[in-house]
């Protein structure tokens, strides 16, 4: 069952992504079924994972030279993919095991949850790529 949702979630986003408005409207303007939003709410879950790797590939160029820094990014990286999974898991308990007791809105549910916390740590991760420090904040983020 896991794999059928699974395979669910990457059709809809394959479908999503061939079925991109020309007209300058979003995907939300137009979708009218549920099949139509789940494919929204998974492309902006991807929209928001690309720019989220884009910014983590950012931040380890620009802190190449910090070999600690790396390795802490990455570890941290690692527990927030598990604790993202642990939160939708809390909210959406047994999805994968029985994704019926959900009904047809749950890839709209997950990929909406997925998007959201992404952006969170989008927010969080681009404070490495700000140069600027609060005069005074000693407690700041460490940056070079």
């Amino acid at each position: 069952m896991k794999r059928i949702v699974i395979v669910a979630l990457v059709l809809v986003g394959v479908l999503s992504a061939q079925s991109a408005p020309s007209d300058g409207s979003s995907c939300w303007d137009r979708a009218t079924t549920q099949g139509a939003m789940n494919m929204c709410a998974s492309g902006d879950f991807q929209a928001a994972d690309k720019e989220l790797n884009r910014i983590y590939r950012e931040i380890l160029k620009r802190y190449r030279k910090y070999p600690r820094f790396i390795r802490a990014l990455k570890k941290a990286q690692r527990a927030w993919i598990a604790m993202r999974d642990a939160e939708i898991e809390m909210a959406y308990p047994g999805y994968l095991e029985h994704p019926e007791e959900y009904g047809s809105v749950l890839p709209m549910c997950l990929a909406n949850l997925k998007a959201s916390l992404t952006e969170d740590r989008i927010k969080f991760l681009k404070q490495w790529l700000d140069p600027k420090r609060e005069e005074g904040d000693v407690c700041a983020f460490w940056k070079p």
